[in-house]
């Protein structure tokens, strides 16, 4: 199923304002893999249907650590 950018955008909204509602909600969040923990279940919390099937094609896996890595190294000095 492909969506439309206005799909995207409120998927993207919606996962924006999950993130930062887990991240604030959550007292015990205490490094990194807290944090990676949180963000991964408010993406998966909006593009799962059921808890287990993809809904869209837009939030792969591959992209998410694409988009990461490329942030990552812009302020690392390494890109």
């Amino acid at each position: 199923m492909k969506i439309t950018e206005e799909q995207r955008k409120e998927y993207r909204n919606k996962v924006v304002e999950a993130i930062i509602k887990n991240l604030k909600d959550n007292p015990t969040i205490t490094d990194l893999g807290d944090i990676g923990n949180e963000i991964g279940f408010a993406v998966s919390s909006i593009t799962c249907k059921n808890g287990k099937d993809l809904n869209i094609w837009s939030f792969e896996k591959d992209d998410f650590e694409h988009g990461f890595n490329h942030g990552y190294y812009l302020n690392n000095g390494s890109h």
